[in-house]
């Protein structure tokens, strides 16, 4: 049962592509896409945790608002703060489109930054009300994130983890499409929108995202 877990086989596999694309990089002392791995694990750790509250008292209601409020804020704001001290957090803030670029102070653009994960976040597990719809559309930014990472150099290992998200996402519909035979729950959605948050703030694309 362990094996045919869709949950667990996409956790291996995102593991596995990050592992493989990134071990130069670890070699040199860059772990960076580590951290975007571990940061979509400790979100989904925390949609667990909801998941879990919900079922073991048989209620809608799992963890209050302000709880789950308060442990994204503070694993977001544990991520930017080892982002910045490996030195691979810009604090320059891209305008799109326009192609300007502004310097922000790090710790204005810190709690920026997590705002936008915290609500990006969110946005997935909102999204995740109809059949195939959070999983759909994941799978779509997914893909976007792994062009940008490919297409701009040091952010390889993190493109492949983009990747392995969408793949997993295509994998995941096969039993969430209408009529969904699997759910996704806070445990998914919390971590896909982890992901996403966590790429995108890395490859500095905050206001596109």
């Amino acid at each position: 049962r362990v094996a045919k877990n869709p949950l667990i086989l996409s956790t291996v596999a995102a593991l596995i592509c990050v592992l493989g694309a990134g071990w130069s990089a670890m070699a040199s002392g860059e772990y960076a896409h580590l951290m975007v791995l571990g940061f979509s694990l400790v979100y989904g750790a925390i949609g667990f945790v909801d998941d879990f509250v919900k079922v073991r008292k048989k209620r809608n209601l799992g963890l209050t608002s302000a709880q789950k409020a308060m442990l994204q804020m503070a694993v977001s704001a544990l991520y930017l703060y080892l982002l910045y001290k490996q030195g691979v957090m810009s604090c320059d803030l891209y305008i799109p489109f326009v192609n300007v670029t502004f310097q922000i102070h790090p710790l204005v653009y810190i709690f920026f930054a997590m705002f936008v994960i915290v609500g990006c976040v969110n946005a997935v597990n909102l999204t995740d009300g109809l059949d195939g719809l959070a999983g759909g559309i994941t799978a779509i930014v997914a893909v976007f994130l792994t062009i940008v990472g490919v297409s701009f150099y040091g952010y390889g290992a993190s493109a492949a983890f983009c990747a392995a998200i969408a793949g997993a996402c295509a994998g995941f519909l096969l039993y969430n499409h209408y009529p969904a035979k699997l759910f996704m729950g806070d445990t998914g959605s919390l971590a896909l929108g982890g992901a996403i948050a966590a790429a995108a703030i890395l490859m500095n694309i905050e206001l596109i995202i």
